[in-house]
């Protein structure tokens, strides 16, 4: 089975790889994000969506089939979460899984960049997630 990695030029404190700029794309991490937006449920989560203030870092991980994004979320309150989502084209078009724990204030990330393992490599590049946030905001104000 091939797999695809998705690579992004920036880890979580910004140092940039040296990376050719074809392969930096759109994160597939997107699909996944904006299920996890949908099906967030603060009685169930314990988190809803208007108590997000940013993405901090997220990780992604395509191969043919399946996808896995992970999201470090602070809330309004300073809060923490680690998000994870998946999605499994086997099992139907939408995410299949949604996780959310979360983490205790001295943990910078829920587990560490691996050399070996590019899906463990975070990315502080953020913005189009915390821009679905923004956008969200909005229209819940109006």
């Amino acid at each position: 089975m091939d797999s695809k990695i998705i690579l992004f030029p920036f880890d979580v404190v910004g140092q940039e790889d040296e990376l050719d700029e074809d392969l930096v794309m759109l994160p597939a991490a997107m699909v996944e994000w904006v299920s996890i937006l949908d099906l967030l449920n603060p009685e169930q989560h314990g988190l809803g969506v208007l108590e997000i203030a940013e993405i901090e870092a997220f990780c992604s991980y395509e191969t043919l089939g399946f996808s896995s994004a992970n999201f470090v979320a602070r809330t309004l309150d300073g809060r923490r979460f680690h998000l994870q989502g998946a999605l499994d084209e086997d099992a139907g078009p939408e995410i299949t899984a949604v996780s959310v724990v979360q983490m205790p204030d001295d943990e910078r990330l829920p587990f560490p960049p691996d050399d070996r393992d590019p899906s463990t490599h975070w990315s502080a590049e953020t913005e189009p997630f915390n821009d679905e946030l923004e956008r969200l905001r909005a229209s819940s104000a109006s």
